[in-house]
């Protein structure tokens, strides 16, 4: 099975089990590695662990790779086979130390119980009547990394190695905004206007059409806007509307300027103006620009994209990462209110934007980033991936490729393996078992060792915890 391919499955916290089997389904025959990030509670479950390995072809293998020592023992005890990176997993695949489905520690263990038989169980039976065990905490020398990495984006799957997977978080956003029009001012002549006040000065009633014309003894012309109705009383008034024949500030009189009316009527009309004559003469007008619509669109979308990062960052859980600078931003529907070159002070619109935004998992790229650490530092060091800090993560686009350069620190320690530890401490007693840890190990401080209950003062049975943050040691970046 060295040449099978591996498939690579990101399970998320709140996935349930039919959707992890479901994703497993779709995949073509071959190894299947499982990511299983803290908090996978359906992944702690021995029989949920055994389910989705009877998913995978029978000549593939399953190996899951997760911090949760729970998921790890149920990994375990239901055969699967449990690595701390992904790139043990994937060097195990590529070596082709995986047999068929079923093969690994499950086939291994019925293999030990039928070849030992009645022994192993009764030496289970010794230790549990006995009820004794040994607790060693260990803290192994560490150092801290720091600097950046270059890695690939992608939105296929399976992933490539030096690649991590993105899945989009796509939202229609309503936005209705208006910005001041700034568009190219043309000057425009406009007419006086006014009011004046029209007397009968006879008992007769009488009707002064629209558009009459009036003078001021300077000969300005005017109009009457409206027709009026003078009532059949002497000095009955009437006040109206009028408009200057010509554009221009000569028609912006001072009241009582206008007292003339067209000659048909002065017999029967006087006229007067109480107001002065006003609003004649060049006045700047705004215009709706290119600019402007183009002004207001990119403010709308910058709107719709902090709308939608908004929503984001309320509903996303704490394992995943947005990757805002590569948001995609499209107009949907756009409804201007003035066209290009009308006249207005403001321009508003009503859109719709589609913004589609990359996320990504954090436990995915402190896992990616791990693996791309471990490859440069020395031997006998690694780093774990909830000791990865990620600082600041750079997109950007090379041709038909995302790239992601992170800037991340954090705590590379000597590797200690747990059956080497079980191995040097196992039927000793404490004293003993502290000092054969210091003299095979590299030690940020002395182990903590225990047996209970005391009084056998050794066991076979040992815990064995290896503190993820051990004694700083400063050391150069680990690419140099």
């Amino acid at each position: 099975m060295a040449d099978s391919k591996a498939y690579t499955v990101h399970i998320e916290p709140d996935q349930n089990l039919q959707e992890i089997r479901s994703t497993v389904e779709s995949l073509p025959d071959g190894h299947v590695i499982l990511l299983a990030p803290n908090g996978s509670r359906v992944l702690r479950s021995v029989a949920a662990m055994r389910l989705v390995r009877r998913t995978v072809s029978p000549e593939g293998a399953v190996a899951i790779v997760s911090p949760d020592p729970e998921i790890q023992a149920s990994g375990r005890l239901a055969g699967l086979n449990v690595h701390q990176s992904f790139t043990q997993a994937s060097h195990a695949i590529a070596a082709g130390n995986y047999g068929p489905r079923g093969a690994g520690l499950g086939t291994a263990g019925v293999a030990i119980a039928g070849a030992t038989g009645l022994g192993i169980i009764c030496l289970l039976l010794a230790t549990f009547v006995f009820g004794t065990w040994t607790e060693v905490v260990l803290e192994p020398m560490s150092r801290q990394v720091e600097g950046t990495l270059d890695l690939g984006l992608s939105y296929e799957l399976p992933v490539q190695p030096g690649q991590i997977s993105v899945r989009e978080h796509a939202k229609v956003v309503e936005i209705n905004h208006q910005i001041e029009t700034t568009g190219v001012l043309h000057q425009v002549e406009r007419q006086s206007r006014g009011v004046v006040t029209l007397a009968n000065r006879r008992d007769q009633a009488i009707t002064i059409p629209a558009g009459t014309s009036l003078w001021s003894e300077s000969g300005v012309r005017f109009f009457i806007n409206a027709a009026v109705d003078l009532p059949a009383s002497v000095n009955s008034k009437v006040r109206v509307n009028v408009i200057a024949e010509e554009p221009g500030e000569s028609a912006n009189l001072p009241r009582l300027s206008i007292t003339k009316v067209d000659d048909r009527f002065a017999e029967h009309v006087s006229v007067f103006n109480e107001q002065a004559t006003e609003g004649g003469g060049l006045f700047s007008v705004k215009i709706v620009a290119e600019a402007d619509m183009a002004s207001l669109r990119s403010r709308v979308l910058e709107m719709a994209r902090d709308d939608a990062i908004t929503e984001i960052a309320s509903t996303k859980d704490a394992d995943t990462l947005a990757i805002v600078a590569l948001s995609r931003l499209s107009v949907v529907d756009e409804q201007f209110s003035h066209k290009l070159g009308e006249e207005s002070k403001k321009l508003h619109v009503s859109s719709k934007i589609l913004v589609r935004t990359p996320l990504v998992s954090s436990f995915e790229l402190q896992q990616a980033v791990s693996d791309l650490w471990n490859e440069n530092l020395p031997v006998g060091w690694s780093i774990k991936p909830s000791s990865v800090e990620l600082i600041e993560t750079t997109p950007r686009i090379e041709e038909e490729s995302i790239q992601l350069t992170v800037a991340s620190r954090g705590r590379a320690a000597r590797d200690i393996m747990d059956s080497e530890v079980v191995s040097t401490v196992r039927l000793k007693p404490a004293v003993e078992a502290r000092e054969a840890l210091m003299d095979k190990f590299p030690l940020a401080s002395p182990p903590l060792v225990s047996v209970y209950p005391s009084w056998p003062g050794i066991s076979l049975r040992v815990n064995v915890h290896i503190k993820d943050d051990g004694a700083s040691q400063q050391v150069q970046n680990a690419q140099s």
